[in-house]
């Protein structure tokens, strides 16, 4: 297993290329829109409010269960891919 700090590098090394400034100008006039909310189903046991912890409910929970609620997003922008 890498340290952590190999596998932060990795995960945050970023790069972009002269063909994707004009994108990336773009980009940063966006005014960010309002955070979505995460909803959990109701089915789904609550443990802070029931104080019972029910471990055999995480082979019940379905990827339906979750959701996000008022997100929103900005129209896609396409940039070159760089060879």
């Amino acid at each position: 297993m890498f340290p952590l700090a190999v596998a932060l590098y990795f995960w945050f090394y970023k790069h972009i290329y002269e063909n994707q400034l004009d994108m990336l100008q773009q980009q940063l006039t966006r005014d960010p829109y309002e955070s979505p909310q995460f909803a959990i189903s109701e089915r789904v046991p609550e443990y802070a409010k029931t104080g019972v912890y029910e471990p055999e409910w995480l082979e019940k929970v379905e990827p339906s269960d979750f959701s996000l609620v008022g997100y929103r997003h900005h129209e896609p922008l396409t940039a070159p891919m760089a060879i």
